[in-house]
């Protein structure tokens, strides 16, 4: 039991379901010193009094918003690692189209914001952007120099899928010309 995990749980994460709170208390009660634990799916249901769908869901979400990754091993139970930060405090805002994720530290998102040619759901963009590593980012701002963009901005994808399809890392389509045949 990580009482630094305990205290994240409870006091650095708010805005959240009352349900999805005690999953991540669960989770946190199982950590380890590192912030680590490996607790099947049972055994968080049973911890948090939470069906085996709003586990699911609940992990779901924790990814999303950055507050855990999980770590899938063959023929063992999956590692949780959750994402302690004792000088952040962060906030959720529960929506059913959206989901915020804002902090008092401030990120290098509002570069790249600028540089993007459609702006569009900046809110999930700023979420795909936080869950990308650091040379990730250096990456996918340099392949935003580089990138082929359609003149049209229907067809810019928006920040968030353009991040989370890596397509910084997309070979650039030849333009294709349409011959005449003869018959």
């Amino acid at each position: 039991m990580s009482i630094a995990a305990i205290n994240w749980a409870l006091n650095e994460v708010v805005d959240i379901r009352s349900a999805e709170k005690a999953i991540l208390i669960a989770l946190a009660d199982r950590a380890n010193e590192h912030g680590e634990c490996y607790p099947s799916y049972d055994d968080i249901c049973r911890r948090s009094c939470a069906t085996r769908n709003t586990v699911s869901c609940a992990i779901k979400r924790f990814e999303e918003l950055g507050l855990i990754e999980r770590r899938k091993r063959f023929g063992k139970s999956t590692v949780y690692a959750l994402n302690i930060t004792s000088s952040t405090k962060i906030h959720t805002t529960d929506t059913r189209s959206s989901t915020e994720l804002r902090t008092s530290k401030e990120d290098d998102f509002d570069p790249f914001w600028k540089s993007y040619p459609r702006k569009v759901n900046k809110k999930t963009g700023q979420i795909a952007w936080r869950n990308l590593s650091k040379s990730d980012k250096e990456a996918a701002k340099d392949g935003l120099k580089h990138f082929p963009f359609s003149k049209e901005e229907r067809f810019i994808p928006h920040a968030s899928t353009w991040l989370r399809q890596r397509r910084w890392e997309d070979e650039a389509e030849e333009e294709v010309t349409l011959g005449v045949y003869e018959l």
